[in-house]
């Protein structure tokens, strides 16, 4: 949830200057990301299975918002059960 909070404040509040997401993307009805006024640096765990939430298709959405220097990481692995979250 708190990397979906995360792009949200890049969205939602203009102070942000950049954001660094772990896991996540705000609901449609929170914030839409392809709206956001600062740069997103995300990861994503390659084996997340969370579709539209986390996983590495989301990610891709990330980096085809061409408007901001996006940075999308992913790990071959699950991250929703790492437990360094």
């Amino acid at each position: 949830m708190g990397g979906a909070l995360s792009i949200a404040s890049s969205v939602l509040v203009p102070e942000v200057d950049a954001v660094v997401a772990f896991y996540g993307v705000p609901s449609s009805q929170l914030a839409d990301p392809a709206q956001a006024k600062a740069p997103v640096q995300a990861h994503f765990g390659e084996l997340d299975n969370f579709v539209g939430f986390s996983d590495v298709t989301v990610c891709q959405f990330l980096l085809s918002l061409s408007m901001l220097t996006n940075i999308c990481f992913s790990f071959p692995l699950e991250l929703s059960s790492c437990p360094c979250l």
